[in-house]
């Protein structure tokens, strides 16, 4: 079966923006009234974020979301799970899924909801919130791990959340904000570390139990940013896996339990390794990843669910064609949605209804979405 659309790179006309009217402008701890919400918005869904069983995108400058509810991460009513896309009516720039919670930025400021048990919100408490809520704290950008996160603040990383790896990079009260004392342009987060571009160059903290800071050792950077000493344009993060991109070439480090790093083979690395593969961008699936090359999409690992995209659910360990042309790629634990001739698709696991398909049957094959 022919699966590539088109041969050029389609480029996507329509980005998330905020809808005339709905401009909030909340107090410190003040929760978004959600029946308020818009009845339907007509844009494409873009700026998706997935984490485990949950989603999150932006249509029309307005959070959606959809998957397992369990802990209100949906900004929902209620706690039961949702098979499809729907609008919390809440604006924002851009959303972030973490473990169990969700993060937003609207104007510089964040929003949090969902989990909070590890005080990742940021708000000097463990309190948990149904509804997207204003920190009154700043950030620049942010990235979410399992139960920590980052933000950038004028250059600086600052960090919150659960610190029992010292992926915090710093000691401290951590239920709140604070500067870590490190400068970066770039981060990136797995479920108990993270990683930073700074001078150039990859660095990590926090738990490195398979070598996936690629520093020639399984040891934890605890509570300080490590320098791996390789030069990078882009980084990317798996569970304990992560990949980089170096000279146009796509290099990985880490966990390789089913051949995730594309070296053809099932050994872990602990210094970052070329794959040979060329790659402009690269992201990081929980154990497997995808990457694009000349707009074409790229594979690698894990594929029980189909989510590699590629004939069969046998794992890959070499990074593989997939037949598809895409412009958008949004990874989630065990699948991802893509956006293939301007269309939303989803492939992979849905236990939870997360690919917004309307059911929890899993999508072994390429599945247009239409939120």
């Amino acid at each position: 079966m022919l699966k590539r659309i088109s041969t050029a790179l389609i480029l996507s006309a329509i980005s998330a923006s905020v809808s005339a009217g709905w401009v909030y402008r909340v107090p410190l701890g003040m929760e978004f009234d959600i029946s308020q919400a818009a009845a339907e918005a007509p844009g494409d869904m873009t700026g998706i974020s997935c984490y485990l069983y949950h989603c999150y995108g932006l249509r029309d400058g307005e959070i959606w979301s959809v998957g397992r509810n369990h802990r209100s991460q949906l900004g929902r009513e209620g706690t039961t799970d949702q098979h499809t896309w729907g609008n919390t009516g809440v604006v924002a720039d851009k959303v972030i899924a973490g473990y169990d919670h969700g993060y937003a930025l609207k104007d510089g400021v964040i929003l949090v909801v969902g989990a909070n048990d590890d005080g990742q919100h940021g708000m000097g408490d463990t309190v948990q919130r149904s509804q997207w809520t204003s920190s009154g704290q700043s950030a620049d950008d942010l990235v979410a791990g399992g139960y920590h996160a980052y933000i950038l603040r004028s250059g600086s990383v600052w960090s919150a959340g659960h610190n029992g790896f010292g992926q915090l990079a710093r000691t401290g009260d951590t239920t709140v904000w604070v500067d870590t004392g490190f400068d970066a342009t770039e981060l990136a987060a797995g479920i108990y570390h993270g990683y930073a571009l700074s001078g150039g160059t990859v660095w990590g903290v926090g738990y490195n139990g398979y070598g996936h800071f690629g520093i020639g050792s399984v040891s934890n950077s605890v509570s300080a940013w490590t320098n791996s000493g390789v030069s990078a344009s882009k980084i990317a993060s798996g569970t304990y896996h992560g990949y980089l991109i170096k000279d146009g070439k796509i290099w990985s480090a880490g966990r390789n339990d089913v051949g995730q790093l594309g070296l053809n083979d099932k050994n872990d690395r602990t210094v970052w390794t070329d794959t040979g593969v060329a790659a402009s961008e690269v992201y990081g699936g929980a154990i497997h990843g995808y990457a694009l090359s000349g707009g074409n999409l790229l594979s690698v690992g894990y594929n029980a669910y189909g989510q590699l995209a590629r004939e069969g659910q046998s794992d890959q360990q070499t990074w593989g064609d997939t037949g598809y042309d895409v412009t958008e790629v949004y990874p989630g634990t065990h699948g991802a949605y893509f956006r293939i001739n301007d269309k939303l698709n989803a492939i992979g696991y849905n236990e939870f209804g997360q690919l917004g398909a309307g059911d929890v049957s899993h999508k072994l094959e390429m599945t247009e979405i239409s939120p």
